[in-house]
């Protein structure tokens, strides 16, 4: 069972996502995972979608955000990874008090979100093929300047950003600002890399990412044969099961 839910984000939007229910007869469970997509993405993906239906069944709750979009919500061209950030911090105050243990998923530019967000209260994060080292990934792709905005090509499809974003990921969040970053994070890191997905091959996925600065429970695995979103042959399921493994340590 899933409900919709929106929350006001502070600076005058709103917030929207859903919560899907734990199985069972519980009203609120102890646990629950609030998963973060990526950029340009959203929670009906594939491996959003799938995260809900494995962890349900595990006995979490899943909040899935929309980080933009729906009614009052932000537009795309006007979101930065910081104002990501913010809505995060804002969804976590939210429930917090809600379950005794709260985990943190990101997956694709996702992952630093979670990470900037650095949110209070969090058991422990796991990041899926997450983006590091911003700058280095927009020399990779590019975008397109067309008046005033960026087209940015992901997937073989173009969306439209803001200039915003696309200047923050230019000049900030490069590799030493990431690994400080992990560095002062305050809740365990996972990272699972996608050992075929398109940035495989800038980041040497796993070898540095937002693991490499934190000092304390960490874990860097990688899946193998996996694309970018978790779609080919068996690859979903090794990530899922990957991640439950990690947060029942906790």
């Amino acid at each position: 069972m899933e409900d919709y839910w929106e929350i006001e984000s502070g600076d005058g939007f709103t917030i929207h996502g859903i919560l899907d229910h734990a199985a069972g007869d519980q009203a609120t469970p102890e646990k629950a995972v609030i998963i973060i997509h990526g950029l340009t993405g959203n929670p009906h993906e594939y491996i959003h979608e799938s995260a809900a239906d494995f962890f349900t069944e595990k006995g979490y709750d899943v909040i899935r955000p929309y980080l933009y979009g729906g009614e009052n919500g932000r537009a795309l061209v006007d979101c930065t990874l910081e104002t990501h950030a913010q809505d995060v911090n804002t969804i976590v105050n939210n429930i917090r008090g809600k379950y005794k243990k709260l985990f943190l998923v990101g997956h694709s530019y996702g992952g630093p979100t979670v990470m900037i967000a650095k949110p209070n209260g969090i058991t422990a994060v796991s990041l899926w093929d997450p983006s590091f080292n911003m700058p280095a990934l927009w020399e990779m792709s590019p975008p397109k300047e067309i008046l005033g905005l960026y087209v940015a090509r992901f997937g073989g499809v173009d969306h439209l950003l803001g200039e915003a974003m696309i200047e923050e990921g230019r000049t900030r969040f490069g590799e030493k600002e990431c690994l400080k970053i992990s560095g002062e994070f305050t809740a365990p890191v996972q990272v699972i890399g996608a050992d075929e997905s398109d940035e495989a091959d800038l980041y040497a996925q796993c070898s540095l990412s937002w693991h490499s600065g934190y000092e304390g429970k960490k874990e860097c695995i990688k899946v193998a044969g996996a694309d970018h979103i978790f779609v080919r042959g068996e690859s979903c399921d090794k990530l899922l099961n990957a991640t439950l493994k990690w947060f029942e340590q906790f």
